[in-house]
Parts: C-alpha cells; structure tokens; sequence
C-alpha cells in the first residue's frame, strides 16, 4: 500500500532523505535481543550524525570502542555518514561503540564541541566502570574514581573520529546525580546541567571530593549552593577544553526542581552580555536572582511550573522566573548575536490564560507581538507551548500554544509505561527540542497522543513545499504516541507542521479498547533530539516501539537501513530510530507552492460549482492527489484528479476552501485557494 499524500505510513517516505530503525534488526549483523533507546543526537561540521543511547543487547552492531558490552544497560554512541548523493557511503555507519559497566549505564546528551572532542554524558549505577585514566592524574584536571552514590553522573570524552575514549570519570555526591543537559560557550567551555538529590558540596580545589557533592567556585561568582534544600535540586559545572572544572553548584529550592536542556547566549559584540541558560519544572519556587521584566515567583494552580535561570559563564546569577501553566519547559534555543531566547514546553491540563505580554501569577501568558505572529490562546487537554524572552531583561516577545483538542503530552504513556521501560533515577524524559537557523527560523520536536478514549482529536498540521508532511491520524493506536516537527519562521508566523512515526493496527474490534492497551507499546514513538545541519539537513532521533515507522533508505550500498519486520508480541519492545529531512534548495517564506524554481499553481474555474480543475507550472495535475480544507481545518475532499486534473466538489457548501496538492508519487507542490458557489 502507497504511503499517504505527503508521507507516512510505512513503505518508502519519498520525502525524506533517511529514517531507519536502530536496532530492530538488519540480516544476520543483529542477533541479539534486548530493548535499545536512543536518547540523543549531534551534528558535526560536515554534516555527519553522532547518535548516543543504551542497549541491554549483548549483540548490538558496535565495531570500535574500549569495552564490549558489560551490563545491563550500557552506552551505545555512533556516527553515521552525510554524503547526499553519494552511491555508496550516505547514511553508512562509520563507527559505533559500547562504555559501561555491570550494572546501568544511560546517556542523555551527546555533544559535539568547537574544538574537535565528542562529549556523551548521562548517569551509572556501576561501580566498575573502565576510568580513563585509571588512576588519578594530579594534574589538575578533573578526575572522580569510584561511584559515590546509588547513581552518580557519567562523562566520557571520545574522539568524533572513532569513538575511542579520551577521558571518563563519575561526577556525583551521595545520593542520586544525573546529567541531563549540556551547552558550549565560545571558548570552548562545555556546561553540563544535571539533577540530584545528594546532600551537600564540598570544596577539594576543584578536582574530585573525598564524600560530598565536587563543589567549584570562581573569583566572581555571586551564587554557590552548597547543600540541597529539598527535594531534588539541579546542578550546573563548566570543564574548560582541558577537563579543568572551573565552577559547579547546586541549584534549586524547597521544592522538586528538574533542569531539562541548557543553552548558551553567545554574544561576540558584547561578550558582557554572554549568558548560560538553564530550562526545567519546579515544585515550589526557584532562587531567582534579581529577576527581569518578566517574573513570577512561586507556581500556579497545578503546583508545578515551568523554569528559567540565567548565569553568566563565572556562575554569577541574572534573569529567573517560573512560568505557571507549564509541567515543564523542556528545551532552549538561542540565536546567536540577537540575545533571543526561544523556549519549549508542555501546558499543564487546561490552565487558564491571559492575552498578555506582562507576567501575570497563576495564568498562561499568550503574548501576541502583532504583525500576524501565530497566537492560540485555547489550551485543549495538553498543549506544546513556545515563547521568545530577551536574553538580558527578561522581557517576553512573544508566547502561544500549540495544538488543538489532542494530548499533546502524551501524559499517560509517558509518566507510566515509558518511564518503567527506560528507567532514569527521576523521570527527566525530554520530548521536546528546538533548532535555530542562521535567518532565525524555529525548528520544533514534540509529541502527541492519540486516543480511542474520547472524540477523535485533531492535530495541526500544515504542509510546507519540499518538507516531510504528515497528517495527524487519531485512529491509529490508542493512549499511542507520534513525533510531532513543526517550524516558525522568524517573524513568528507557522510555516509547517507535521507529525512523524510508526502505524499500529488495532487488535480486533477498534471501539474496544482494553483489546489495544496490551499491545501500547507497539505503537508508540518519542522524539529526543534535533540536529540542524545549516542549509542542508534536519535529523531528528529517539525511540520507537512500531514497526511500520515511516521509512526511507537512501540509494547507497552502505545506508544503514533495517528492514521494517513484522510484528511479533513479545520480542523488542523499543528501538531506536534516525530520520534526516533534506534543507538544501529549500527558502522558507517562499510563498505556497512556489518553490524555488517559481513553479504557479492554478485551480479554475474560480469560483465553481461542480468540478474544479488544477493545473501545475502550465498542465493538468494528472493522477495527483488535492485535499481540500474548509475554513475550520477539516478535510473535506482527499480525492485523486486523474488525467485531467480535475475533482468534483458538487457535494461542498458554498464557501471558501484551502485545497493542497500532491503529484503521483505523493510528494506536496503547494496550495491555493477557491471559492465554491451553488
């Protein structure tokens, strides 16, 4: 069976460069079993993919590396090649490798830095891990030799080339510590971000610590937390390019505070103005710092808030505030050299709302910069939910939702099935991350549920020429999750949406659903990470349970493509996935269907009252595809035009209608609009 107009549903994807399970199994090279996730991902300078995740598989495709696999669940880190294009080597895997001990290991991040080194980071549970050194080094450099805690953090230092280690060490006190974040700052300095709930710091200048929490504090530093002050607090430490820690702290209140993702504002004109940023949920209230042009303090009515904390790079605290209406702000962006900070996150149930730009206690702020931004101010069930601040005052620039009457936060699959699969010592699982290009465009990764459970609910997704597009289909799973990809252009105006991951055909009867719920997992995907490779490439990666994801395997001999298997209940429950969109040639803001050779699309007679006929760059639209939306978004005609281009439209009520077209191999030209007349 074809996929669907524009993508999806299994088979070959004609609009993506790449997508493939990780793991699900490839001829006789996997033999293995086992559950393998991929938790995130990186780009390289020439477009190269590097992917990190954990397996239980003993027989995973890794051909480099220190250690064969050891544990329960270890490191997996890859790298995969870019070359569009090339007959033999796009997609191939050029390295994969294993690191951990006997007991868990889970990375959360991988990063690739400015000057040449692959950091992967996470947590572990072993205390046998193969340290690089082995011993310490006493030459200042940053060296933590045994497990101080149930889980302490986990850093390794590898070679982009290979995958060999460079350098691995704990970082953690006594109790349970886990990365979660990291970031970069122009001299090379790598952050990383983190939780914990080990007790308190102590000082051993800088290097390791005998028992507490490794403390670090600079000259200028006008924020250092010593001990934790309830619940779970974050943490934040900088290595500089040498693995010297040149500051760490803890950072939270009295309540449960969780840091999701970090970013760094890298302003070369005033390097005065450099900020970390750090983005997470709050239980209670967060040390706030001065505060900025928005702040509130505190959380709202769910009792659980999204975050912001700023620092400059000595750890001196700036701009703070909760967000109320949020569970959690689980990504950051920055563009560079304009101090604009983009965020994402998901709403809690419904919270109310106020249309207004000032921070406002106990409600959604929705600020609408006119100029036609895109602004929803309805939160239905969950919603994603995006805003701009400026960097140095706080101010807020811009904030909507996302989403229409779907569970757009996945909240039962993702806070009990999921979390019981890929354990992490607190449930930090980010489904959300964002992407900046160089002309301020906002690439957006997040989830969304569908249910049998209710009316069928919608998701808005909107087409953009020459990108990966698929509509949101309810019908296929119940409590079931897909990726959701959506881009802002810079004027804050939505150019694309789309929806992105595996089919799961009901057990039986589909109005029973108890039938479906054994076979959840079956149908569920969880984005992680985005990679923007500028004017060339979007990737996106994380975890599958499908096995009729959307699929796409480039021409090379070499393309890391699996099979798409059947089905068997029992076997893997989850696997990785990787998929890479193409950039190159695309403008975004070219106006529908234009493109960037100026391609016209017409629909005549206009208006009509029976057939309406669609022609593209000067001809017939032959044995195409047009959906036609009326004015609330909902399909009315899905029909294919045949040799004339044509389709009936009789059955319409007079109006206005938004028609898109795909040609015969289901690629997305454009749209236009029409009017229908009795």
């Amino acid at each position: 069976m074809p996929p669907a107009a524009g993508g999806g549903g299994g088979g070959a994807v004609t609009d993506l460069d790449w997508s493939s399970t990780l793991g699900l199994g490839l001829g006789t090279m996997i033999n293995g079993g086992g559950n393998k996730f991929i938790n995130a991902g990186a780009g390289a300078p020439d477009g190269d993919l590097f992917v990190a995740g954990n397996t239980t598989d003993d027989d995973f495709p890794a051909n480099t590396g220190t250690t064969p696999h050891a544990g329960a669940h270890d490191f997996i880190f890859g790298r995969f090649d870019y070359a569009p294009g090339d007959p033999v080597n796009d997609a191939s895997r050029l390295w994969m490798s294993y690191f951990g001990g006997t007991d868990n290991e889970k990375p959360t991040v991988i990063h690739h830095s400015n000057n040449g080194n692959l950091y992967v980071a996470g947590w572990t549970s072993s205390d046998d891990l193969f340290l690089t050194p082995a011993v310490d080094p006493n030459d200042g450099t940053y060296w933590q030799g045994y497990l101080k805690g149930n889980t302490d953090g986990l850093i390794v230092k590898a070679d982009p080339s290979n995958g060999f280690v460079l350098r691995s060490t704990y970082f953690g006190g006594d109790g349970n510590d886990m990365i979660t974040a990291v970031t970069e700052d122009s001299g090379s300095n790598i952050y990383f971000a983190g939780v914990g709930n080990s007790t308190n710091g102590q000082y051993n200048n800088c290097n390791s610590t005998a028992t507490g929490f490794p403390m670090c504090e600079t000259p200028a530093v006008d924020y250092q937390q010593l001990n934790n002050t309830g619940g779970t607090d974050g943490f934040l430490m900088k290595l500089d390019a040498t693995f010297h820690l040149k500051y760490s702290t803890l950072y939270g209140g009295y309540g449960d505070d969780l840091i999701y993702d970090a970013a760094y504002d890298n302003n070369a004109v005033n390097p005065d103005q450099q900020y970390v940023i750090l983005v997470g949920s709050t239980t209670q209230s967060i040390p706030t710092g001065t505060g900025g042009s928005y702040y509130i303090p505190g959380t709202g009515s769910g009792g659980i808030s999204g975050f912001i904390a700023t620092f400059n790079p000595n750890g001196a605290i700036r701009w703070c505030t909760t967000v109320h209406g949020l569970r959690a702000l689980e990504a950051a962006a920055v563009k560079d050299n304009e101090d604009r900070l983009t965020v994402m996150g998901f709403t809690t149930y419904e919270p109310p709302t106020s249309n207004s730009c000032s921070p406002t206690a106990g409600v959604l702020n929705i600020c609408d910069p006119g100029n036609g931004a895109y602004i929803d101010s309805t939160v239905e069930f969950y919603d994603h939910y995006y805003a701009d601040f400026n960097v140095p005052t706080g101010t807020m620039l811009w904030s909507t939702v996302h989403g229409e009457d779907a569970d757009d936060a996945a909240t039962f699959t993702d806070t009990i099935e999921y979390a019981s699969w890929q354990y992490h010592p607190f449930r930090v699982h980010r489904y959300a991350d964002l992407e900046i290009d160089a002309d301020g465009n906002r690439y957006g990764l997040g989830i969304v549920e569908q249910s049998l459970s209710h009316t069928p609910h919608h998701f808005p997704t909107v087409p953009a020429y020459g990108f990966f597009n698929k509509d949101f289909d309810p019908n296929t799973g119940d409590d079931q999750t897909d990726v959701t990809l959506s881009c802002f252009k810079n004027d804050r105006t939505r150019y694309w949406s789309s929806t992105y991951g595996s089919r799961f055909d009901h057990i039986g009867d589909t109005t029973n659903i108890t039938s479906d719920v054994a076979f959840r997992f079956e149908g569920c995907d969880w984005g992680h990470d985005l990679v923007l490779i500028e004017n060339e490439a979007l990737y996106w990666v994380g975890t599958t349970g499908g096995t009729d994801l959307d699929h796409a395997c480039p021409p090379s001999t070499l393309a890391w493509c699996e099979d798409q298997l059947p089905y068997a209940h029992g076997g893997d429950v989850y696997n990785g996935f990787v998929a890479r969109m193409n950039l190159s040639g695309l403008n975004i803001g070219i106006d529908e269907g234009t493109g960037t050779a100026g391609p016209t699309i017409v629909c005549y007679p206009n208006p009509a009252a029976d057939a309406l006929y669609f022609a593209y760059n000067g001809a017939a639209l032959m044995r195409g595809t047009v959906k036609i939306y009326d004015a609330l978004g909902k399909v009315v005609v899905n029909d294919h035009t045949g040799n004339e281009g044509a389709v009936t439209i009789g059955h319409l009520a007079t109006g206005t209608y938004h028609a898109l077209l795909f040609d015969s191999r289901a690629r997305y030209l454009g749209s236009v609009r029409f009017a229908k007349q009795k």
